[in-house]
């Protein structure tokens, strides 16, 4: 990263460079909006999934992935979404074998 010494610049040069960062800053922003309400619609979903659109529209149309529709709106809760995948995981082998030793993980009552 280039070091700037502020005391060496002017006023103006000094207005420009904060002026250039400010722009910089919001061009930024709106190439990467963030979503309103916790609200995704079909491409912000896909990335935050990290899958292809036509995937996430066939999840959608299979109703394997929460979701809403009004007209031809479809539109995501991130907060939904992010529940869907957390129900998607899968217990490790200390998990499965902890369950199993556990009374409550047991068929067929104590004997």
């Amino acid at each position: 990263m280039e070091k700037l010494t502020l005391t060496t610049l002017s006023h103006d040069e000094l207005t420009e460079l904060v002026l250039s960062c400010v722009q910089k800053a919001l061009s930024l922003a709106l190439l990467n909006p963030k979503p309103e309400e916790g609200f995704l619609n079909l491409k912000q979903a896909a990335s935050f999934l990290q899958i292809p659109e036509s995937t996430l529209y066939g999840y959608t149309s299979k109703r394997l992935i929460p979701h809403y529709k009004r007209g031809k709106r479809l539109v995501f809760k991130q907060a939904d979404l992010e529940q869907w995948l957390s129900e998607g995981k899968k217990k490790t082998v200390a998990e499965i074998e902890e369950e199993l030793n556990s009374p409550r993980g047991r068929k067929g009552g104590s004997k």
